[in-house]
C-alpha cells in the first residue's frame, strides 16, 4: 500500500469501507468497515514508500486512525534486490515520516539477513551500523531474521548462484551456531550503541 496503492487505500478511507477477496475462492468477498471507530490499528509494511504516502499520513492522523509502520531497510546490492530506489531515497522517506508521527511508530526491520561469500558477517555489522548511524533520532527498535532455507528459496538462490557464482550460507544450520551468534550479538551491540531495542522477527 505505501508504495503502490496509497491513493486507493485513501479511497476506501473516504468510504469508509474496505472489501476483501478470499484468494482461494475468488467468488468469496467481504466488505469491513474501515473507521477509526471499528479499526484497532493499521500496520504498514514497505520498503519504499511513494512521496505521495507521506501526505496521506497527516490525513490518517487528523481522522484519528491509529497506525504505524514496519519499515525494512537492508541496503543490499542491487543484484539482490533491484528496483528499489537509493538508499537516500529511503532514508530520508524514514526520517520524514519519523518527524510527522514519533520514532516510536516508524520500526526498522532489517530482515532477512542474507549470508553469502559477498555479504559476510562483517558486511552486515559494517552495513548495519551505517544505517543505524543514519536511523538513530528516527526509530528506537530494531527487528532482524535470518533466512530460512525454504524450497522455494533454495530454488531462487541457486538461479542467482549459477548467474553470479555466489554462494549462499545457510546462518540457521547447526554447524553455524557460533557465527550466528557472533553476529547477533555484534548487532545487539549496535543497537544498544544508537538507542534501538534489536528483537527478532517471529
Amino acid at each position: 500500500i505505501p508504495a503502490f496503492h496509497w491513493r486507493l487505500f485513501m479511497q476506501r478511507v473516504d468510504e469508509g469501507r474496505i472489501n476483501w477477496r478470499n484468494p482461494y475462492h475468488r467468488e468469496q468477498t467481504r466488505t469491513y468497515p474501515l473507521t477509526p471507530e471499528t479499526v484497532d490499528a493499521i500496520v504498514f509494511w514497505t520498503k519504499a514508500p511513494a512521496k505521495g504516502f507521506l501526505h496521506a499520513i497527516p490525513e490518517l492522523e487528523k481522522r484519528g486512525f491509529r497506525f504505524y509502520l514496519q519499515f525494512t531497510i537492508n541496503n543490499y546490492p542491487a543484484w539482490l534486490e533491484p528496483n528499489l530506489p537509493s538508499t537516500d531515497y529511503i532514508i530520508n522517506a524514514f526520517q520524514s515520516i519519523a518527524s510527522m508521527i514519533g520514532p516510536e511508530r516508524v520500526l526498522w526491520r532489517y530482515d532477512p539477513i542474507v549470508s553469502c561469500d559477498e555479504m559476510n558477517e562483517d558486511f552486515h555489522l559494517q552495513n548495519i551500523e551505517r544505517l543505524a548511524r543514519q536511523l538513530q533520532k528516527s526509530t528506537c527498535r530494531l527487528t532482524i531474521s535470518f533466512l530460512d532455507f525454504y524450497p522455494k528459496v533454495k530454488r531462487r538462490l541457486l538461479c542467482v548462484s549459477k548467474t553470479r557464482g555466489t554462494e549462499f550460507y545457510d546462518l540457521t544450520a547447526p554447524e553455524r551456531s557460533e557465527d550466528i551468534l557472533h553476529l547477533a550479538a555484534g548487532i545487539a551491540e549496535i543497537g544498544a550503541r544508537y538507542g534501538m531495542k534489536v528483537v527478532t522477527c517471529g
